[in-house]
């Protein structure tokens, strides 16, 4: 299998209030991950420094996904909707990655190939195909 592109970031969080760590479940101030992206899938392995590892991954096919920088920080986030490998239920959740400009490239590559393995469906407006 042909590997697009692959890229290893550490982003940094301030530790929050015992209270919002406790009730979010992720009180982790150190994250990193580690993330290929093939011609099918988006993996991804995440360690955090207080809630351990995880590996998992998702068909481009059956996600949508956005890419931002996190407020008050200079982090990239790549924001995941759809269907993980595992689940039968829709998920969303974000990929927390460095201010590297590796991880802007790596986002952007996401966005195209996610694009490219869904198309955007042309929607009918009164009947008639809009596009």
């Amino acid at each position: 299998m042909d590997t697009f592109l692959c890229c290893e970031t550490i982003a940094w969080r301030d530790a929050p209030p015992r209270l919002i760590s406790w009730l979010d479940g992720n009180s982790d101030t150190k994250i990193y991950l580690a993330m290929v992206l093939t011609p099918e899938w988006l993996v991804w392995a995440r360690s955090g420094d207080q809630t351990g590892s995880i590996v998992t991954g998702a068909k481009l096919q059956v996600i949508k996904v956005k890419a931002f920088v996190r407020r008050n920080s200079k982090d990239m986030e790549l924001e995941i909707t759809g269907f993980i490998a595992g689940s039968k239920e829709y998920v969303r959740g974000n990929l927390e990655m460095g201010p590297e400009p590796a991880a802007q490239k790596f986002c952007d590559t996401v966005l195209q190939a996610v694009n490219e393995a869904k198309p955007p469906v042309k929607k009918k407006f009164f009947g008639l195909i809009n596009g």
